[in-house]
């Protein structure tokens, strides 16, 4: 769960693509964790941050439409 927060966290600040593509990879690495809950294993896995990337874009599009107009400035 902390790398769900450290990534829509780092996700909505911006201008942070290292710390943001850490916590990604952070996540990606927990699938490896024994005995997970169901969601965990789902958020876990690529589609599962995928989706958590997408949740947060849009949510920032809601509460932050200037946003849109910045350049991305990640591979994300």
């Amino acid at each position: 769960m902390g790398s769900i927060v450290g990534i829509a966290t780092l996700r909505s600040e911006g201008r942070v693509g290292p710390q943001l593509t850490s916590h990604t990879f952070g996540l990606l690495k927990a699938r490896y964790i024994q005995d997970q809950n169901d969601e965990d294993a789902w958020l876990s896995t690529d589609e599962g941050t995928e989706w958590a990337i997408r949740t947060v874009d849009e949510i920032l599009e809601v509460v932050s439409p200037d946003a849109q107009d910045e350049p991305a400035k990640s591979r994300l």
